[in-house]
C-alpha cells in the first residue's frame, strides 16, 4: 500500500489519484504490489548473503541438492577442506524451533571463518580446524579444555647418537650439534672411582657463549652428576640447585669444559660431608694452569681422565610437525563413533590443505589403555608358643597361664600396579584400493 501511495501521489490532482476506488489506483496497486515484492526479494538476497542474518529455511541436509542459504555459505569455507557431519547441519527443525537450529549452526560457521580469516596454516590455526572438525566448536569451558588437549609437536624431535668424553678437568672438548638451531644438551657426569678427593662447585661451562651450570657442593669419587636440559641438575638421582643453566650449544661445533675444585673443602654443618671435609680450614685447589692459576696454590696432574661424560641431544628436522590428537576426548569423541564419514579418518586431508607449502605433517591418534587388576593377598602370621605351666604354692592355690600371640592373626593388605606402553598403527583403504 505504502509503495501505491507513493506511486499515486507524483500525479497531478485532476487525476483524481487519492480515489482508493477508481480504475487508476487499482491499476498502480498492482504496480506497487510488484516493486513491494521485489524489494522484499532484493532485501532477502542480501540477508541470505550476510551470515548473521541467513537461515537454512528448506534445507534436506548439507550433501543434498536443497542446500539452505547457511548451507551455501558453509559450503565456501568447508567444502573443499572435508568438513565433518559434526559441523554440517543435520535435521533442522521447522518453525522457531529451526530457528534456534540455525543459531547453533551460524556459530558453527563464524568460527571456521574467523580461523580461516586469522590464517588456518598457524599453530593455533591448525589445532582450531582440527578442533571443529571433531566437533570441537564454541568459547565453552568444556571446548576450551578439550581444544587444548590437541597438540602440535614442530620438528619431529629424535634422540641423536649419545657423544662419549673421557676428560680431564679443565680440558677442551667439543659437542657437535646437526641442528641449524642452539639446543640444551643434557650432560652426564661420572667421576672416577680412583680420585682420592672429591671435585668441588663442578661447572659446566660453554667456552662460545660464556653461559655455565655450577653445583655448589662436593662430587665424590664414583657419583654421578647430570645436567638436565630443563635447567636443573640431579645428583645420584636426587635433584640438586644450580647456579645458572645448562648452557646451551649452537649449531656444528661447541667447546665446552668442566671446571672444579680439587680437595677438601670447610665442614658446613648440614651441608657438607663429614668425611670429606676439614673442619679449620678448606684446602681446595685449582688444577694448574700457566699464566691463570698461582703456583703454590694448585695442583699439577699428569692429564689422565677423571671424568666420564656421555652428551646427549635432539635431532630436530626442520619443516616438519607433528599433529597429536587424543583418540578419546570426554564429551565429543563418543559421537564420533556413530558418524558415517568418519571425522577421523578427515583429519589428515585437512592438515594436508591447512599448512604451509613445503612444510610435512603427521597425524598421530593416541590412545592409553587403562586396566585395573584386582588382587587380594592375604598374609597371615600364625605362631604357637608352647605352653607354659607355673605352679604357685600359696594359700593353697595353683595357676595356669597359656599365652598364645596374635590369636585373630596378622592381615597385611597389599596393592600393585602394571603399566603397559604400545603403539597401534591405525590403518584404512580407500575404494579405490585394488586390496580393500
Amino acid at each position: 500500500m505504502a509503495r501505491t501511495d507513493s506511486i499515486i501521489s507524483r500525479f497531478p490532482g485532476f487525476y483524481q489519484s487519492g480515489d482508493r476506488l477508481s480504475m487508476l489506483y487499482k491499476w498502480m496497486e498492482v504496480f506497487g504490489a510488484q516493486v513491494d515484492i521485489a524489494e522484499e526479494d532484493l532485501i532477502k538476497v542480501m540477508r541470505s548473503h550476510w551470515v548473521n542474518t541467513a537461515n537454512n529455511e528448506d534445507s534436506k541436509g548439507f550433501n543434498t541438492s536443497e542446500k539452505g542459504d547457511l548451507d551455501k555459505i558453509f559450503a565456501m569455507y568447508l567444502e573443499a577442506l572435508g568438513g565433518t557431519s559434526l559441523l554440517k547441519q543435520v535435521g533442522r527443525r521447522g518453525g522457531e524451533d529451526g530457528i534456534e537450529d540455525d543459531k547453533i549452526y551460524r556459530d558453527r560457521i563464524k568460527g571456521l571463518i574467523n580461523v580461516l580469516r586469522s590464517g588456518a596454516s598457524t599453530k593455533e590455526g591448525i589445532i582450531a580446524i582440527v578442533a571443529a572438525n571433531l566437533g570441537i566448536v564454541g568459547e565453552s569451558d568444556e571446548a576450551q579444555v578439550a581444544r587444548k588437549m590437541i597438540r602440535i609437536e614442530e620438528f619431529l624431535p629424535e634422540q641423536a647418537r649419545t657423544q662419549p668424553f673421557d676428560v680431564a678437568l679443565y680440558q677442551e672438548f667439543q659437542v657437535r650439534n646437526d641442528n641449524p638451531i642452539a639446543i640444551t644438551p643434557q650432560v652426564r657426569a661420572i667421576i672416577a672411582p680412583s680420585l682420592q678427593n672429591p671435585l668441588v662447585n663442578p661447572t659446566l661451562i660453554n667456552l662460545d657463549t660464556g653461559e655455565f651450570a655450577r653445583y655448589i657442593g662436593t662430587l665424590l669419587p664414583g657419583q654421578e652428576l647430570i645436567w638436565l636440559t630443563n635447567g636443573t641438575a640431579i645428583l645420584e638421582g636426587q635433584p640438586v640447585n644450580l647456579i645458572g643453566s645448562t648452557p646451551k650449544i649452537g649449531p656444528r661445533f661447541t667447546t665446552m669444559r668442566i671446571e672444579a675444585g680439587y680437595g677438601m673443602p670447610a665442614g658446613e654443618f648440614d651441608f657438607e660431608r663429614f668425611d670429606y671435609s676439614r673442619f679449620d680450614v678448606g684446602q681446595i685447589a685449582l688444577p694448574g694452569r700457566f699464566n691463570e692459576t698461582l703456583w703454590d696454590a694448585s695442583i699439577f696432574s699428569d692429564g689422565s681422565p677423571i671424568l666420564n661424560l656421555n652428551v646427549d641431544t635432539i635431532h630436530y628436522t626442520p619443516g616438519t610437525f607433528n599433529v597429536r590428537i587424543p583418540w578419546d576426548i570426554p564429551g565429543y569423541s563418543e559421537a564420533l563413533e556413530t558418524l558415517q564419514d568418519k571425522p577421523r579418518n578427515q583429519i589428515p586431508f585437512i592438515v594436508q590443505k591447512v599448512k604451509a607449502a613445503g612444510t610435512y605433517a603427521i597425524v598421530t591418534y593416541e590412545k592409553y589403555f587403562t586396566e585395573e587388576q584386582g588382587q587380594h593377598i592375604e598374609l597371615t602370621l600364625q605362631d604357637h608358643m608352647p605352653a607354659m605351666v607355673h605352679e604357685m604354692e600359696e594359700v593353697n592355690f595353683d595357676i595356669l597361664s597359656t599365652t598364645t600371640p596374635y590369636p585373630g592373626g596378622l592381615n597385611h593388605e597389599l596393592s600393585d600396579a602394571l603399566v603397559l606402553t604400545g603403539v597401534f598403527d591405525f590403518t584404512s583403504f580407500d575404494s579405490l584400493n585394488t586390496f580393500a
